[in-house]
């Protein structure tokens, strides 16, 4: 009773895998019951093999859990009465990257080609077309895996005619086509937008976080194709690329840690700066150890590594985020970060997890996904501050107009009205606003008090000095030259934030006389010759100095002309780096102010330029 009932056991389990065809057009598929086992063994191969111990999948219904190892895949198919005349072929779906097919005990075929996938450098299994023997009405189907590793969707098999075959595997490939459309579009996309962010410090040298935002993106993208390149390669050079890929994935968390250290501006802590040194030497050591064990290590090791990799970043960018203060952009952050971690730890995590249908395919899609969200935020990023920069742009150049105008009120250019002097002035700033200043003053008793100068620095703040020295001359009550100096000295000594101001006073007298008094500015020119003046210390470096003056008598001539230069007219440079020089500008003292300041800017202007010209009427 027990043998009876233990044969009927058996009898029902080498039942339940056997596929019927109940009627035979010329395409049928083979769903049904297929047997797995892991492990490799000849005899399984044989047709009177008991495999009713064996796990069983039920296809098309249930997710393929591929072990990490050799494995077998076993069910049998039963033909109509009737065949049709054409010789019969069978169409197996994607099972991996090399497996051999039995069919009655002898083995018919063999697939072993990873370049036959989908053409488009993403490695998945190709389905194959095999022919069946003729004349047989029961094909015991017998498959050993050789590609170790993996989760495949059980998918359906097909048997009929070999041109009824050839025109079914005509259209998986095209759904895998299909398939891997949107992966090529979403990678598509995010390669470009790393190349744009890549390329765009040049430009703009303050963004560091879109330069490495490139790397990420880039570094991300590059991987499928480089991880493709072991399986069409032969020899040593399979090992070696895989070396490369290795260390490429090395390098990736480092440059995940740089982009985000920027963009949440907070530093690793000690324990994730150990976490990614230890992922550094893991990955090193194994691609070492990949040159000579590929055959054994190179198909196994691999996603683990990648996981723990995708572990170590999702741990440095809770850990960065967890002591970053801003809140500005996190919300896409955490979202795109949540979609590319999360789509790459299923990703490399299906090895060892039963996922179901099409897992894979997905993980990659969101991962993709998370990555275009990343770069999608980081132009919204660039285009909001580009937004604020121009606004600070607009903000900024408003006021250099404002300061400009108000320049343009303290320092008039032209002829400028003093009795018995005529006066001319010629200023052109290197930018809107500048930082060399005038100022001509008529004394009581018929004279005329000049000042020439130049704060050091540029732009708004050399600006706001110069009107602030412009209000000084404007209150001082002394007229002599080495006492001016000296209260201006005063005023500006501790509050030039190191910088400094030099200046040129005279005083031309009703009698001819002229005193000047210098704090470290050109000398001034008279009836083209320079004048010999006393040096003295530039104005705000130190105070308490003291000033010597230069006293001129007897210069009574109309013909006198005194011309006032800034250091802008001597240090104008011109293509060739020759400097305007003491020669031209001493030769071109006699001419008019706004002459020799156009010739110092067709020269070469790098600086303020400004001239005063000084001429006795009669």
């Amino acid at each position: 009773m027990k043998l009876t009932f233990l044969l009927a056991l058996t009898l029902t389990a080498l039942e339940a895998q056997t596929i019927e065809v109940p009627s035979f057009s010329q395409l049928a598929p083979l769903d049904g019951d297929w047997k797995v086992r892991a492990g490799d063994d000849p005899r399984f191969a044989a047709p009177e093999f008991d495999d009713s111990a064996w796990r069983g999948v039920r296809v098309p219904s249930e997710a393929l859990t591929v072990p990490l190892t050799t494995f077998w895949i076993r069910f049998q198919v039963q033909m109509p009465d009737s065949l049709p005349p054409e010789p019969l072929a069978l169409l197996l779906p994607p099972l991996g990257m090399a497996y051999d097919l039995f069919v009655n005990g002898r083995q018919v075929g063999s697939f072993g080609d990873p370049r036959a996938a989908n053409g488009w450098g993403d490695r998945q299994p190709a389905a194959a077309v095999f022919a069946l023997p003729s004349g047989s009405r029961q094909f015991r189907i017998a498959i050993r895996n050789r590609w170790l590793g993996g989760n495949l969707a059980a998918r359906s098999a097909w048997i009929g005619t070999a041109q009824a075959i050839a025109g079914k595997q005509r259209q998986m490939e095209l759904e895998v086509r299909w398939r891997s459309v949107n992966y090529l579009a979403v990678m598509g996309a995010t390669a470009m937008a790393g190349l744009l962010f890549l390329l765009l410090p040049i430009w703009r040298r303050d963004a560091r976080e879109y330069f490495w935002c490139g790397c990420f993106l880039l570094a991300g993208t590059l991987y499928r194709p480089l991880s493709v390149a072991p399986w069409m390669l032969e020899g040593f050079a399979s090992p070696l690329v895989w070396a490369v890929v290795m260390t490429q994935g090395a390098v990736f968390p480092f440059i995940w840690e740089r982009l985000f250290s920027l963009l949440l501006g907070v530093r690793l802590s000690t324990w994730g700066w150990r976490c990614q040194q230890g992922m550094l030497l893991l990955a090193i050591l194994y691609s070492v150890m990949l040159l000579g064990l590929w055959d054994r290590m190179g198909q196994i090791y691999v996603q683990p590594i990648r996981l723990l990799q995708t572990a170590v970043m999702l741990g440095v960018y809770l850990d960065l985020v967890r002591r970053s203060r801003r809140r500005e952009e996190a919300h896409w952050m955490h979202a795109a970060v949540a979609l590319y971690i999360g789509g790459s730890l299923v990703y490399y995590a299906t090895p060892f997890l039963p996922p179901g249908i099409g897992v894979r395919d997905l993980a990659m899609t969101v991962r993709g996904g998370g990555a275009l969200l990343f770069a999608v935020g980081m132009a919204m990023v660039l285009n909001r501050r580009s937004a604020r920069l121009q606004d600070e742009q607009q903000r900024l150049a408003q006021e250099m107009r404002a300061g400009a105008e108000m320049q343009e009120l303290l320092l008039p250019s032209g002829a400028i009205e003093a009795p018995g002097f005529t006066i001319e002035a010629a200023y052109l700033p290197m930018s809107e606003v500048g930082g060399d200043f005038y100022f001509a003053r008529a004394e009581p008793d018929g004279g005329l008090l000049v000042v020439v100068g130049d704060v050091s620095g540029k732009g708004l703040k050399a600006a706001m000095l110069v009107s602030v020295t412009i209000g000084m001359l404007r209150t001082v009550k002394s007229s002599a030259p080495a006492t001016i100096l000296a209260s201006m000295n005063q005023g500006l000594a501790g509050h030039m934030g190191g910088g400094f101001v030099t200046c040129c006073c005279a005083r031309f007298d009703a009698d001819g006389t002229v005193t000047i008094a210098n704090a470290g500015h050109p000398s001034p020119y008279c009836d083209g010759r320079e004048v010999a003046v006393e040096g003295g210390l530039p104005l705000g470096v130190l105070a308490d100095v003291a000033y010597e003056e230069s006293v001129m008598g007897g210069e009574r001539a109309a013909s006198v002309r005194f011309t006032f230069v800034s250091d802008g007219v001597v240090e104008a440079e011109n293509a060739q780096r020759e400097l305007f020089g003491f020669d031209r500008t001493q030769a071109a003292s006699r001419e008019a102010a706004g002459a020799i300041a156009e010739a110092a800017k067709a020269w070469g202007q790098n600086d303020d330029i400004t001239v005063v010209t000084v001429r006795r009427n009669g």
